[in-house]
């Protein structure tokens, strides 16, 4: 587990766990509202050279930034909190059936448990307690 205390610190775990969120590339992001999850996204952002502000997608649903990296086009920034059940109709809908297919996209997906099915990735657990945010690495729901 990692704690952090500032937005710096959260954007330093970020860049420190890359290679393992490239591996993955899809990673989902389990945690309360304020618990640092679109600020870990932010960090990943930074260190892929994404220059457009990174803000949560609650509307869109769905932010798609290009990115110049050797081995992806582009990050993925999903929030599903707006949704109550996304279910294989949802996922067409929105697009992310597609994304998830795509070998040269990295997928972060806040509030996964509104997925009907599970699907593969890296799961990350955030929580905030007071002033200090912890970020726990887990491979299954």
């Amino acid at each position: 587990m990692r704690t952090t205390k500032t937005v710096e610190e959260m954007h330093a775990v970020a860049a420190d766990m890359i290679d393992e969120l490239m591996e993955a590339r899809v990673v989902q992001l389990h945690g309360e509202l304020g618990a640092g999850k679109t600020t870990f996204v932010q960090g990943v952002a930074k260190v892929l050279g994404v220059e457009r502000r990174v803000k949560s997608p609650t509307y869109t649903l769905v932010n798609i930034h290009p990115v110049e990296h050797d081995s992806i086009d582009k990050l993925v920034h999903v929030d599903l909190y707006r949704i109550a059940n996304v279910d294989t109709q949802e996922l067409k809908q929105i697009g992310l059936d597609d994304l998830l297919e795509d070998e040269r996209s990295l997928v972060m997906i806040e509030w996964p448990e509104r997925l009907e099915a599970p699907i593969d990735g890296l799961h990350l657990w955030f929580s905030v307690d007071g002033d200090t945010h912890a970020v726990e690495t887990k491979t299954a729901r």
